[in-house]
Order: C-alpha cells, then structure tokens, then sequence
C-alpha cells in the first residue's frame, strides 16, 4: 500500500472524506506527507504515482490512477476517470474480470491501450509479451481471450468514427 485513510475527516455536503497519508516515498511523493481529501480507497489507485494534494478532494465514483496528481482546492466526484492529468470520458475504459489466479479486475484504457488492475499498468502489447507463471493454467486463455476481446472493442470503436466522420 502507498497511502493510508488518517483520522482526519471532513463533512461535504453529508460525504465523508478523509485525509490521506502517503506510507512509502514515490514519485515526488514523501512517506509520511499528507494528502488531499478521498471518501474511500476505491477514489484513489494505491500503484503508480497518483496523489492528491493540499486540500482537493475526491469522492463519488470518481477514480484517480495512473501519474495523475490533483492539486490545490478541486473538487472530484461523480464517474470522472482521470489518469496521467487529464480527464477522461468513461466511454473510453472497460472493466474485465475477475480473471488470472489472483481473480483482478482490469481496467484497460482504449485511447491509449493500457491495461491497469491492482498491482500494475501496462501497454497491451507489454501485457501481451508476459508470459504466465503456469502456462497450462486456466489464466493463460483467460488473458488470450481479454486481449483479443480488447482488440475487437477498438477496432469497432475506430469503425464507429470512421463512419461518422
């Protein structure tokens, strides 16, 4: 884990949100610094280098992944995605899951084709070259089949804007 949920609440219009406080150093991130403001930890990634800072607060289905850093008095909430500093549009992720041997959810970013899930983020052509610890185990099809479904979904949402424009 990369932060923690301290003592400190705060009332928003009837959500409660807590502070948050960073348990190990990443990015420019110290351990011990204080954070922001979330209502739970689904609000905010525990991997990569996203943070919130100062007084920002993140709540709702709102959910902060990625090298995205919010900062000073923003309020987030509702079912903003933002990853790598800029917001994005809910139409453009899909979940998939639960597969693999450790059952994750992945959430795979189709603008940019990265696969993200609770421990890591990747490209899917990284995520393609892994190979599984247990090539004989039910997960290796399970990822086969995730990556060639993605692939589909992109190529008929490419189609989709083709036609449109």
């Amino acid at each position: 884990m990369k932060y923690k949920l301290t003592d400190e609440i705060m009332n928003v219009n009837g959500v409660i949100l807590h502070r948050i406080e960073a348990l190990k150093d990443f990015g420019i991130v110290k351990r011990g610094d204080k954070g922001g403001w979330i209502e739970n930890e689904k609000n905010l990634n525990q991997y990569g280098t996203c943070w919130i800072f100062d007084e920002a607060q993140v709540s709702g289905k709102a959910w902060i992944f990625g090298k995205a850093l919010i900062y000073g008095c923003v309020r987030i909430d509702g079912k903003t995605l933002l990853c790598d500093g800029k917001t994005e549009k809910s139409s453009d992720y899909i979940c998939i899951g639960p597969i693999g041997v450790r059952e994750a959810i992945f959430t795979i970013q189709l603008t940019t084709m990265t696969i993200a899930c609770e421990w890591y983020n990747w490209s899917i052509e990284e995520f393609e070259k892994t190979k599984p610890i247990y090539p004989d185990h039910r997960c290796c099809s399970e990822y086969i089949e995730m990556i060639k479904f993605i692939k589909a979904i992109v190529k008929i949402k490419k189609e989709n804007r083709n036609e449109i424009n």
